[in-house]
């Protein structure tokens, strides 16, 4: 997570997940996490572990802080201290972004089972972006490892069930003309969600059409997997 991309990528994660950890979430940020947070937009990963480190010393509950500190120190490449932060997390349990990050850690840190143990955690909770387990260069050291084609096949059937469940493929079928755009105007689908109702209020469709179950998962798949990844 070193690389200018992998920052950014850092950074998207972790607003994203900024929402998601504990009832606080709906409380004004203290003055210092909004410190801890701007170091962290402006990529000072040692000062902004150090503001997430006194956050978690007066407050270690705060599972946004204990995230916050496990990506400065990842960045940082202190992996064996991220890890340490990750565990603390307590959305750790529930959140397949949160499990991702960590196998990274485990990978950099060339603890493999522990990495793929994480990463089976992460597919099994719904993390959705499989493409990019396939590129990330944290997960380098475990592309050669048998196991590794495993956790691609299992991400695969997870996320495009349709693609490889016999069963499933009665329900995929696109019916009509398309004619989709963002609100910009451009030929894409670039909503953050996708539920029949989001699809309707946000895309221009030309038509009458019936989506099948199948084609809906495959895009709410690949939108979900952008906000993951940052891709």
């Amino acid at each position: 997570m070193r690389g200018s991309k992998k920052s950014e990528t850092v950074l998207l994660i972790a607003v994203i997940l900024l929402c998601n950890f504990l009832p606080s979430q709906g409380q004004t940020p203290s003055p210092a996490m909004r410190e801890a947070n701007a170091l962290m937009r402006e990529q000072k990963w040692a000062e902004a572990a150090k503001a997430y480190e006194k956050i978690t010393t007066t407050e270690p509950a705060n599972g946004r802080a204990w995230y916050q500190l496990a990506l400065a120190r990842h960045s940082l490449g202190d992996y064996a201290q991220a890890v340490d932060a990750y565990l603390k997390v307590p959305a750790l349990s529930t959140n397949p972004s949160i499990m991702y990050n960590l196998a990274c850690s485990y990978a950099r840190l060339k603890e493999n089972n522990k990495a793929f143990e994480w990463l089976n955690k992460a597919i099994g909770a719904g993390f959705p972006n499989i493409d990019g387990l396939k590129t990330d260069p944290d997960l380098a050291g475990l592309r050669e490892d048998a196991r590794f084609k495993d956790v691609i096949d299992a991400g695969i059937k997870a996320t495009t069930p349709c693609m490889v469940i016999p069963e499933h493929q009665q329900f995929n079928f696109w019916i009509g003309e398309w004619d989709v755009k963002n609100p910009q105007g451009q030929s894409r689908l670039d909503g953050a969600r996708f539920g029949l109702g989001a699809m309707v209020s946000s895309l221009t469709l030309k038509a009458n059409i019936r989506m099948g179950l199948c084609a809906i998962k495959a895009l709410q798949s690949e939108q979900t997997g952008r906000k993951h990844l940052g891709e």
